[in-house]
C-alpha cells in the first residue's frame, strides 16, 4: 500500500539511511538523498531520450534541398548534415560516459500504450509503477535528453544531490494533461491544436489521470514544461489553466519552467533565393514565432519562468537533436529563478524602442558586458506606416542597447526580431540564423514592438 513519512529538514547530501518501524517487522532504504527534485514533463522533445540521438541521423531531412552560398551542392549539405549528425552522437556518447553519479537519480513513468485497457476507462492510477534510478550510462540512455543534461549542470552548479521524475508523451496536448475538473471548469479555453477532441490518445485527463494522478504526493522545487509545437492559439490560457490546476491538485504553489521553443523550419515553405526578410516571403510561417508569444505570456502568472532557445533548432525536424543547450539552460533558470545566484543566465529580453530621427534605440534586460550584434543584424526588421518590413542593420548603443537604422525606412514606426524561423538558407548552423546575444553568450529574446518618438530635452 501508500504511505507518506515526514521528516524534519535536512541538510542537502547522500549517504543517508531510512529506516521504517512497524509491527511487521523493519524496512531498512539505504543510500537515501536529500536535495532537490523536479517533474519533467511535456512532450516528445521532453521525451526525447539520449539513445535517440544514438539511432538513425539525428534528424529526418524532410525539407527540400536549396543551394546556398556555403552549401552550394547537395552533396556538401549532406556532408555538413552527416559532419552535425556525427559531432551530436560524439556529444552524447562522451555526456553518458560522464553520467556516474551518486547524487544525480532519476526516475521514469512508465508510459502505456494507447490500447492499454486503463486508457480505455481513463481510470486514475494510484501507483506510478516506476522506480528510483542512479545515474549511470546505462540509466541515462533511456531517459529525457534535455532532463539529463538540465540535472548534470544543475548539479554541476550547486554542488547538491538533485533528482527528476519523467512523465512524457509525444504528440499530446494540454487537455489531456489536465484534471477532468480543471478541463470541465476550461474547456472554452482549451486549445488542442486542431480537431482533437475524439482522438483516444489525447482524450482530456487521460495523461492526468496516468502520469500525473500518481504523483501527486511528491513535494517538487518545480515543473520543467516543454511542450506547444502547433498550439498558437490560446496556449497561455491553456496552460494557465493547467498550471493553476496542478497547483490546486499538488496542494503548493508548484513553480514552473517553460521551455522556450526552438526554431522548426518543418512547416516553412522556403523561397528560392535569399529573400526570406523581404515582403515576397509571405509564405514562410510565422506559427512558431506565435508561439514563443504565447509562451510569454504564461509568465504572467506568478511563479512562472521561461528559457530561450531561439538560437537552436534543427531546420528539417521539429524535434532538433542537440538537447544540450536547452537542457543546461533550464539549470541556468533555476540559478537565476531559485537561489538568485549571481551571474549571467538570462537572456535579453525587450524593454523599450524609442526613435530620434532615422535611429531606433532599442534597450534590453540582461545585458550585462553589452549587446553583441553578429551575421549582419540577421532577422531584425523595421517597418515604416505602410506596414512593409525590410532588413535593418544595428550597432551596440552603450551597455543595454542597440541603435537601429533602415536605409528603406526613413521613419521607423515598428521592429521585430526573430519573425522567420529560417532567413539564412543554411540549415546546418541554426545560431547563424539570429545575431543579437549578450556579451556572456545567450540569444536575445524575439520580439516585436511599435517605436515610440524620443522626447525633446
Amino acid at each position: 500500500g501508500n504511505f507518506t513519512v515526514y521528516l524534519a529538514p535536512h541538510e542537502a547530501g547522500s549517504g543517508y539511511t531510512l529506516e521504517l518501524l512497524c509491527a511487521q517487522g523493519k524496512r531498512t532504504i539505504q543510500n537515501v538523498c536529500f536535495g532537490e527534485v523536479f517533474l519533467l514533463s511535456g512532450q516528445s522533445n521532453m521525451a526525447w531520450r539520449m539513445s535517440d540521438n544514438l539511432e538513425g541521423d539525428c534528424g529526418n531531412h524532410r525539407g527540400a534541398y536549396v543551394p546556398s552560398a556555403d552549401e552550394p551542392t547537395y552533396e556538401q549539405w549532406l556532408q555538413d548534415s552527416v559532419e552535425r549528425n556525427n559531432s551530436i552522437r560524439r556529444q552524447v556518447i562522451d555526456k553518458l560516459d560522464a553520467c556516474e553519479d551518486e547524487e544525480i537519480r532519476i526516475y521514469n513513468v512508465p508510459i502505456r500504450s494507447a490500447g492499454d485497457p486503463v486508457y480505455a476507462d481513463n481510470e486514475k492510477k494510484t501507483d506510478a509503477g516506476g522506480s528510483w534510478q542512479l545515474s549511470s550510462a546505462q540509466s541515462m540512455t533511456n531517459f529525457s535528453a534535455a532532463g539529463c543534461y538540465f540535472l548534470t549542470k544543475l548539479h554541476e552548479l550547486t554542488g547538491i544531490p538533485v533528482g527528476a521524475v519523467s512523465a512524457s508523451l509525444g504528440a499530446t496536448f494540454v487537455p489531456t494533461w489536465m484534471s477532468e475538473e480543471t478541463y470541465a471548469a476550461n474547456k472554452g479555453i482549451c486549445q488542442y491544436g486542431g480537431d482533437r477532441t475524439s482522438d483516444e490518445y489525447n482524450k482530456a485527463a487521460r495523461c492526468y489521470n496516468q502520469y500525473i494522478y500518481p504523483i501527486l504526493g511528491f513535494a517538487f522545487k518545480s515543473a520543467v514544461w516543454y511542450q506547444g509545437e502547433g498550439q498558437p492559439q490560446y496556449y497561455a490560457d491553456s496552460m494557465k489553466a493547467l498550471i493553476s490546476g496542478w497547483r490546486a491538485e499538488f496542494g503548493y504553489e508548484l513553480p514552473f519552467i517553460i521551455i522556450g521553443l526552438p526554431r522548426s523550419g518543418a512547416y516553412d515553405v522556403v523561397p528560392s533565393g535569399y529573400s526570406a526578410m523581404d515582403a515576397s516571403a509571405g509564405t514562410l510561417s510565422s506559427t512558431m514565432f506565435d508561439s514563443r508569444e504565447q509562451q510569454k505570456l504564461i509568465c504572467q502568472l506568478s511563479g512562472v519562468y521561461r528559457t530561450v532557445n531561439v538560437d537552436t533548432g534543427d531546420y528539417d525536424e521539429e524535434h532538433p537533436a542537440d538537447k544540450a543547450p536547452i537542457g543546461e539552460r533550464a539549470a541556468y533558470k533555476v540559478m537565476d529563478a531559485f537561489y538568485g545566484a549571481e551571474g549571467d543566465w538570462s537572456s535579453p529580453e525587450f524593454v523599450s524602442a524609442e526613435r530620434s530621427g532615422g535611429t531606433v534605440t532599442i534597450s534590453f534586460t540582461n545585458a550585462a558586458g553589452g549587446i553583441v550584434v553578429s551575421n549582419e543584424a540577421r532577422n531584425l526588421e523595421v517597418a515604416g506606416a505602410d506596414g512593409v518590413y525590410h532588413p535593418a542593420q544595428a550597432v551596440p548603443a552603450g551597455e543595454n542597447a542597440i541603435a537601429v537604422t533602415c536605409e528603406e525606412v526613413t521613419e521607423i514606426v515598428s521592429v521585430r526580431y526573430g519573425y522567420y524561423n529560417y532567413p539564412k538558407l543554411d540549415r546546418n548552423d541554426v545560431k547563424s540564423y539570429m545575431s543579437l546575444f549578450n556579451a556572456a553568450g545567450f540569444p536575445v529574446d524575439q520580439f516585436v514592438c511599435t517605436v515610440e518618438q524620443a522626447q525633446e530635452a
